[in-house]
């Protein structure tokens, strides 16, 4: 009596391999089954399940099902084969050109793809101005584009890229020179430079020659273009400043008092914001030798001369002659007035022939008593104290005057006179 129970190894034939469906799973559910019926898988990409009747596969191959009868030790084996029909599209881009100034946007050309029903395409990148879902889209930019190639059949996809580049145009270098002191006029050229010719502007791109020294301009903004054989242009701004040049007025001879200040009074045609320097020589006798407006105080003839210069470099001489003459010193003190007429004798006045550094009239009457005092040479005795109008009669006046001489000396003079007030 043969007694062996022999088990059966059955599996399903499996489902492909593909782009969308990566994995699978084996069935051999129609196997034996039972206490002691064991299963073992063999093939080249179990995933899981290898001792079930459902295991996870991801590689194409042969694989085979080992059923084994514990109870008796018989066994049987069963196989299948697991296909990858998977068809993966091919993506290829050729070298594109670059952009430059003549060409300012190019085709891509991915022709050499895979091509067919249910094939799709897709690019991506910085500048793609038309074509996004075709072989040859248009590009204005430089940078890297990719293509995606994806067959919607499997969903099987593959890409390439490419970098465009951008080719810079070497275009010359302006320079200029602005106008200066000895030149009123300014000049612009260019130089240096990748391959020419090259044209020039300096009116914005209305008139272009070949030539690039422009000479003889006068102070302005002036806008150049450089423009290159492929149209390439390179644009900027110059200025050529005008030039500062500092011009000064100043009398060319004056009168002085001997020891007696006088003002040398040099105007200028420029703000004092544009001056550098200003010198005035010789510093002898000046109150300031580094300013336009200096007090000369001499004893001699003399000439000053100054020097302007402005920050411009540019610079302007201009000089005064000083005719001295000698200091009279000579006080006028009248000894008599009435104050109540129009005439010019109506004030009590002390008249000079120069400006005193110190002054004082003190009016007293015969007591003793002040009635009027003042330190302002230019004032007068009214002929009244305390608001009310005095006798006629002789009072006695005190002037006291401070003269400084030249050599910096000071000297003081006391008069006293008598004057007759009349009515």
């Amino acid at each position: 009596q043969n007694t062996a129970n022999v088990p059966t190894a059955s599996i399903q034939t499996p489902a492909n391999i593909d782009c969308g469906q990566a994995s699978v799973t084996l069935d051999g559910t129609a196997s034996s089954a039972g206490a002691g019926i064991n299963y073992a898988w063999t093939g080249p990409g179990i995933v899981s399940g290898v001792n079930s009747l459902t295991p996870v596969v991801n590689a194409a191959g042969t694989y085979i099902l080992s059923v084994t009868n514990t109870n008796n030790g018989c066994s049987s084996t069963a196989s299948v084969i697991v296909q990858n029909t998977a068809n993966v599209p091919t993506a290829s881009i050729q070298t594109p050109a670059n952009i430059d100034c003549g060409q300012s946007s190019i085709s891509l050309d991915g022709t050499a793809s895979s091509a067919g029903a249910g094939i799709n395409y897709a690019w991506t990148g910085p500048g793609i101005v038309s074509g996004v879902n075709s072989l040859t889209p248009v590009v204005n930019a430089a940078g890297t584009y990719i293509l995606s190639v994806t067959n919607t059949n499997n969903g099987c996809s593959s890409t390439a890229s490419v970098i465009v580049s951008e080719t810079i145009a070497d275009l010359p270098n302006s320079s200029f020179a602005a106008p200066d002191c000895t030149q009123s006029t300014g000049r612009i050229s260019f130089s240096g430079g990748g391959q020419g010719p090259f044209l020039y502007s300096i009116d914005g791109g209305q008139n272009f020659v070949q030539d690039s020294l422009f000479d003889g301009l006068a102070p302005g903004t002036y806008m150049t273009v450089v423009q290159d054989a492929l149209g390439c242009k390179q644009t900027q701004d110059i200025i050529l400043p005008s030039v500062q040049q500092p011009l000064i007025t100043l009398e060319n001879q004056l009168n002085a008092v001997s020891g007696v200040g006088i003002e040398l009074n040099a105007q200028l045609n420029l703000p004092t914001t544009a001056i550098d320097t200003i010198l005035w020589t010789p510093n002898t006798g000046l109150s300031c030798s580094d300013c336009l407006t200096p007090i000369a105080q001499v004893t001699a003839n003399t000439v000053y001369q100054i020097i302007v210069q402005a920050i411009s470099g540019c610079s302007d001489t201009a000089s005064v002659a000083l005719s001295v003459s000698a200091a009279t010193e000579d006080v006028f003190v009248p000894n008599i007035f009435t104050p109540e007429t129009d005439g010019p004798n109506h004030l009590f006045k002390v008249f000079s022939s120069f400006t005193p550094d110190q002054f004082e009239l003190s009016i007293f009457d015969r007591w003793g008593a002040l009635l009027f005092s003042t330190n302002d040479i230019n004032a007068g005795w009214d002929g009244t104290s305390r608001g009310k109008s005095l006798n006629p009669g002789v009072y006695v006046c005190y002037i006291k005057l401070g003269i400084v001489r030249a050599n910096g000396t000071r000297e003081e003079k006391l008069l006293k006179k008598d004057v007759l007030l009349m009515r």
